[in-house]
């Protein structure tokens, strides 16, 4: 991870480098290996995927003093949302990878995002309300969006997406549902940003309809496993997709990992 410094560059403490400090210490990671599919997420069980949390709190101290600052008649500038996304960006990401890199990539990173899709429903079958039935609610919306941009929609620079996975990509229409539209502007407005759209107090539409978006989103992903090419698409994702529906679940249970976005983590003091 980058250090924390206090000079003029990139992960200083001055002014953009505030912002800097950000993109060091776990924001970067939070746009690259939770919200969305990008290209490349680190590999297998690396010591850099550990969450730090300290350094998160730090990061939010120097930001936030670097907004005092301004407040104050100084020299530093809160950014657009579209620069600070700009600043957060991973500097390692490429537009493309190769069909050996698809092959691995799909087998670690596009199936957890299946197996977090189905572990998290079933785990909202048993839970009672309380902050762990929150976050599995919001962990599912993640992947569930993060999903549906891989199936339904063309990918920026950087972005895996289900046409990568064909020889020619026009063979994977790119068409969103209209349910799986507004299920991807709900996790989009509600959980992923904070927006005005954002639903005050426990109205009925605040609900989340776990069972019809799996039923949404398993027979697009059935039929991106059964066609994708073999030279690019790995044989786990298409085997979790041969499976009988009400088995999917045991199969993820004996096959997936959990290694994908963290090893581990640092806790909080």
């Amino acid at each position: 991870m980058r250090p924390l410094g206090v000079g003029t560059g990139p992960g200083s403490v001055s002014g953009r480098g505030a912002y800097g400090c950000l993109r060091g210490c776990g924001f970067a990671r939070h746009f690259s290996e939770f919200t969305s599919l990008r290209a490349p997420r680190p590999k297998g069980t690396l010591e850099n995927k550990a969450i730090a949390g300290p350094n998160l709190w730090k990061a939010f101290y120097l930001q936030q003093h670097s907004m005092i600052r301004l407040a104050r008649g100084g020299r530093a500038s809160r950014p657009s949302l579209t620069s600070f996304h700009h600043l957060c960006q991973p500097q390692y990401m490429r537009k493309h990878l190769t069909q050996a890199e698809l092959l691995r990539y799909s087998d670690e990173h596009l199936l957890h995002e299946f197996n977090m899709l189905w572990q998290t429903a079933a785990a909202l079958s048993n839970s009672t309300p309380g902050l762990l039935t929150s976050a599995l609610i919001e962990s599912f919306a993640i992947h569930a969006r993060n999903l549906i941009e891989f199936l339904c929609t063309h990918p920026e620079d950087g972005y895996v997406a289900a046409e990568h996975f064909f020889d020619d990509p026009g063979e994977w229409p790119t068409n969103m549902p209209p349910t799986l539209g507004r299920l991807y502007g709900r996790a989009s407005a509600e959980v992923s940003h904070l927006t005005t759209n954002r639903q005050s107090g426990t109205p009925p539409q605040k609900d989340w309809d776990i069972a019809a978006a799996i039923g949404e989103i398993e027979p697009i992903a059935k039929d991106f496993a059964t066609r994708a090419s073999d030279k690019r698409l790995g044989p786990k994702v298409r085997q979790l997709f041969q499976q009988p529906a009400p088995q999917l679940k045991v199969w993820l249970d004996a096959n997936a990992m959990y290694s994908n976005v963290a090893t581990g983590f640092i806790k909080f003091p």
